[in-house]
């Protein structure tokens, strides 16, 4: 009997390719995250340093301009903070699509991993009904044989 061959392999090796490309989309979008939550923290440590020199300042009694220069800093990193916080939403939300997009691609070549199983144990299955077909046959014949030997003689 022949050896078992998946008719869909080019199409499982497919799906296999995309799972991995979604793997590593995931990946990418994972890194994006974190790189962008550290910049976040960065910020937000930056920011409450800001606060603290213009508290500290005004406690030594600074000038008002320092107090509006150090104010106008302050402003500007609440700024870049809320950009950064948008940016940190949207990896989110990517991370978040990767993730199902993952789950699809996984979902897809799994499917045909269970239709490979069953066909392959199918075959299996063939296999061992002709190997005992055979054994049969060939008993049967040497039962033949031996029972015209007997007769023979």
């Amino acid at each position: 009997m022949k050896t078992f061959r998946f008719p869909l392999q080019s199409v499982r090796d497919l799906r296999q390719s995309q799972e991995d490309t979604a793997r590593e989309a995931l990946s990418a979008a994972l890194r994006a995250r974190d790189q962008v939550t550290g910049r976040l923290r960065a910020l937000d440590a930056e920011l409450q340093e800001a606060w603290n020199d213009i508290r500290r300042n005004n406690a030594q009694g600074s000038t008002s301009i320092d107090f509006q220069q150090g104010h106008a800093w302050c402003a500007l990193l609440e700024a870049r903070r809320t950009s950064v916080q948008t940016e940190l939403e949207d990896c989110h939300r990517k991370v978040h699509q990767r993730r199902q997009e993952l789950q699809a691609a996984t979902q897809r070549r799994e499917m045909l991993d269970r239709l490979m199983k069953k066909q392959r144990s199918a075959h299996d299955q063939a296999l061992l009904e002709e190997e005992q077909r055979v054994l049969d046959e060939l008993a049967v014949r040497v039962s033949q044989r031996d029972s015209t030997l007997t007769e023979a003689l």
